[in-house]
């Protein structure tokens, strides 16, 4: 596995699970963030400090991305289910169960994917 068919595996399992989860961008959506920023941007006044104004503009953001479930797809998928190390070690990106994966490799035992990269416990 090379590292660009490891990044094509990786992009290929986060469109994939992030079409489940991910609110998608529709025109309503897009409304609340230009109306957000109009009135946020109008009410700033010329004497306002730019750091300020940036992170209001930060926190509409990430809020934002918050609503539309885009935060919570990021962290489980690359904290809390790890995919990338997940198909760097060859095992299914999507979960599964990884005992059943070990059935299928004659040299490793439990805990061992099927091309030997041991995972952290």
């Amino acid at each position: 596995l090379n590292y660009i068919q490891f990044e094509y595996q990786v992009l290929q399992a986060m469109i994939r699970m992030g079409r489940q989860e991910v609110r998608p961008l529709d025109g309503g959506v897009m409304f609340q963030l230009v109306f957000i920023l109009l009135v946020l941007s109008s009410r700033v006044s010329p004497n306002t400090e730019p750091e300020k104004f940036q992170l209001v503009l930060m926190v509409v953001v990430l809020g934002f991305l918050y609503h539309m479930k885009v935060l919570s797809f990021l962290y489980r998928f690359f904290v809390k289910e790890n995919v990338p190390l997940r198909i760097w070690n060859g095992l299914d990106p999507e979960g599964g169960n990884d005992d059943n994966d070990n059935r299928q490799n004659p040299a490793g035992g439990p805990g061992q994917p099927r091309n030997g990269v041991r995972r952290p416990p």
